[in-house]
């Protein structure tokens, strides 16, 4: 499973991916770049090793029936996300799945890493998925765009990041520059469907509009 978030500073895709993370696949890896997952509930650490000691400990347990939860998720504040983000999807490739989750993705550079790349393509056959988050989409790498199930875009106002959605949404495209704050047009592959959604304070998503595709 790949879903990507797009939108510009304060829009609401981080709070987003914050308050999806129960739904996620275990054991939940966050690169974060910026110091926005600071939770009580989380384990965090500056260390790439010490992140994947984690993924093992995680694995390890949850293979004896009694996972640790304090390591279902992790979050790892780098500032080397490429090579991050590289190792760690490694590590989920070899450990049989999980989520990795990349906000501000288009600060990684992926063509300079093959096991991230590898990850995009073919993580979802080894229970691999990616969540991510981008401010403007022609920034974000295709083949994470080429590879994703879902598409969450909210308000824009860049008439240049309308004609790239374009290709996602068709004419919809044009009615991200009138969307309210916090609300936005996705697309389900999975489900073909389409439509609008609006998020509330916590990060819920609610689908206000569905049409099929």
């Amino acid at each position: 499973m790949v879903i990507n978030f797009f939108g510009r500073r304060g829009c609401g895709k981080t709070t987003t991916i914050r308050g999806n993370i129960d739904s996620f696949r275990r054991p939940v890896v966050i690169v974060d770049i910026l110091g926005n997952f600071t939770n009580e509930g989380f384990y965090e650490t500056q260390n790439l090793q010490d992140a994947v000691s984690k993924i093992r400990a995680y694995k390890k347990s949850e293979k004896a029936f009694f996972p640790e939860e304090k390591y279902a998720v992790i979050v790892l504040r780098t500032s080397d996300p490429t090579t991050a983000s590289d190792y760690l999807s490694s590590v989920l490739w070899h450990t049989h799945g999980g989520t990795l989750v990349l906000d501000e993705v288009d600060s990684i550079r992926v063509k300079e890493g093959s096991c991230f790349d590898e990850f995009i393509r073919y993580g979802r056959n080894r229970n691999g998925d990616l969540i991510t988050g981008c401010r403007r989409p022609a920034e974000l790498e295709k083949n994470i765009t080429a590879a994703a199930n879902k598409f969450y875009c909210f308000q824009t106002h860049e008439p240049r990041d309308v004609e790239y959605f374009a290709e996602i949404f068709g004419d919809r495209a044009e009615e991200l520059l009138h969307m309210p704050k916090f609300t936005g047009l996705f697309i389900d592959h999975d489900r073909g469907i389409m439509g609008k959604f609006e998020i509330d304070i916590a990060g819920n998503i609610f689908h206000t509009e569905e049409v099929s595709i």
